[in-house]
């Protein structure tokens, strides 16, 4: 699959690094603070984060402790979308760089 020439430039990573990347501590409080002030985005992803949670995501492991007062659960999505932004800096009009 490295070879393909469909898939260049590929990024990858190893879905153990994601297990990582939460929001905790003064982050994820002011999210929480947000919301307490009318926020409606910061609502919004707050409760769907705790009917997933209720929903049984409790369940699901992590490297830390989380619930819906203290922290997120691993953020895996995030770390895609991040990587999607890496890769989309190093397109140019002409092609992608290297390509």
């Amino acid at each position: 699959m490295y070879n393909a020439t469909w898939a260049i430039p590929m990024l990858t990573a190893p879905v153990d690094t994601s297990a990582l990347a939460r929001i905790d501590g003064t982050q994820y409080q002011s999210l929480l603070a947000a919301e307490k002030q009318g926020g409606q985005a910061a609502h919004a992803v707050l409760d769907m984060y705790r009917v997933w949670y209720e929903g049984g995501g409790k369940h699901h492991g992590a490297a830390w402790p989380f619930d819906p007062t203290t922290a997120t659960s691993p953020l895996f999505d995030l770390q895609a979308a991040a990587m999607c932004g890496v890769l989309a800096s190093r397109t140019t009009s002409q092609g992608t760089v290297g390509g």
